[in-house]
Protein backbone atom coordinates (compact mmCIF):
# COMPACT_ATOMS: atom_id res chain seq x y z
CA UNK A 1 0.00 0.00 0.00
CA UNK A 2 1.51 3.35 -1.11
CA UNK A 3 0.92 5.90 1.81
CA UNK A 4 2.32 8.67 -0.09
CA UNK A 5 5.41 9.62 2.21
CA UNK A 6 9.00 9.35 0.17
CA UNK A 7 12.05 7.45 2.17
CA UNK A 8 14.65 10.31 3.18
CA UNK A 9 17.85 10.06 1.75
CA UNK A 10 21.08 11.96 3.19
CA UNK A 11 24.13 11.19 2.40
CA UNK A 12 26.71 13.02 3.77
CA UNK A 13 30.32 13.23 3.65
CA UNK A 14 34.00 15.50 4.70
CA UNK A 15 36.23 16.82 2.77
CA UNK A 16 39.69 14.96 2.51
CA UNK A 17 42.70 17.36 3.17
CA UNK A 18 43.81 17.20 -0.67
CA UNK A 19 40.17 17.43 -2.54
CA UNK A 20 38.55 20.28 -3.36
CA UNK A 21 34.96 21.02 -3.02
CA UNK A 22 33.60 20.35 -6.36
CA UNK A 23 35.94 16.75 -6.55
CA UNK A 24 33.79 15.63 -3.34
CA UNK A 25 30.63 16.95 -4.93
CA UNK A 26 30.93 14.37 -7.69
CA UNK A 27 32.04 11.60 -5.55
CA UNK A 28 29.26 12.71 -2.91
CA UNK A 29 26.73 12.26 -5.78
CA UNK A 30 28.45 9.19 -6.96
CA UNK A 31 28.26 7.50 -3.85
CA UNK A 32 24.51 8.29 -3.41
CA UNK A 33 23.82 6.94 -6.62
CA UNK A 34 25.94 3.68 -6.36
CA UNK A 35 27.87 4.39 -9.31
CA UNK A 36 31.80 5.07 -10.14
CA UNK A 37 32.92 8.93 -9.79
CA UNK A 38 33.89 8.48 -13.97
CA UNK A 39 30.36 7.55 -14.81
CA UNK A 40 28.90 11.02 -13.36
CA UNK A 41 28.10 14.12 -16.15
CA UNK A 42 30.13 17.23 -15.72
CA UNK A 43 29.34 19.50 -12.47
CA UNK A 44 30.07 22.37 -14.80
CA UNK A 45 26.73 22.54 -16.31
CA UNK A 46 25.10 23.46 -13.08
CA UNK A 47 27.74 25.25 -11.79
CA UNK A 48 30.84 26.17 -12.24
CA UNK A 49 33.33 24.15 -10.94
CA UNK A 50 36.37 26.50 -10.18
CA UNK A 51 33.56 29.16 -8.67
CA UNK A 52 32.50 26.83 -6.14
CA UNK A 53 36.45 26.09 -5.02
CA UNK A 54 36.99 29.66 -5.03
CA UNK A 55 34.25 30.33 -2.49
CA UNK A 56 35.36 27.56 0.45
CA UNK A 57 39.14 29.01 -0.02
CA UNK A 58 38.25 31.58 2.33
CA UNK A 59 37.85 31.24 6.47
CA UNK A 60 34.48 32.92 6.24
CA UNK A 61 31.56 30.58 7.36
CA UNK A 62 29.26 29.73 4.45
CA UNK A 63 27.68 27.36 2.52
CA UNK A 64 26.08 27.15 -1.13
CA UNK A 65 23.72 24.83 -2.50
CA UNK A 66 22.08 23.53 -5.31
CA UNK A 67 20.25 20.79 -7.84
CA UNK A 68 22.50 18.14 -9.20
CA UNK A 69 21.70 15.03 -10.76
CA UNK A 70 18.01 14.80 -9.16
CA UNK A 71 19.86 15.53 -5.88
CA UNK A 72 19.77 19.07 -3.37
CA UNK A 73 23.52 19.27 -2.97
CA UNK A 74 24.90 21.32 -0.17
CA UNK A 75 28.63 22.30 0.70
CA UNK A 76 29.41 23.81 3.85
CA UNK A 77 32.59 25.88 4.75
CA UNK A 78 33.29 23.20 7.94
CA UNK A 79 33.75 20.41 4.95
CA UNK A 80 30.94 18.75 4.48
CA UNK A 81 28.85 17.86 1.57
CA UNK A 82 25.48 16.67 1.83
CA UNK A 83 24.07 15.19 -0.37
CA UNK A 84 19.12 14.68 -0.28
CA UNK A 85 16.88 13.02 -2.64
CA UNK A 86 15.52 16.80 -4.58
CA UNK A 87 11.60 15.29 -3.43
CA UNK A 88 12.42 15.52 0.68
CA UNK A 89 14.86 18.33 0.53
Amino acid sequence: MDTGTTEQVEHCVTLEDDSVPSEAVVRAIAQAKGVEPLEMPSLYGTVDPEALDAVFKGSGRSYVQFPFCGYTVTVVSDGRIIVQNCETA
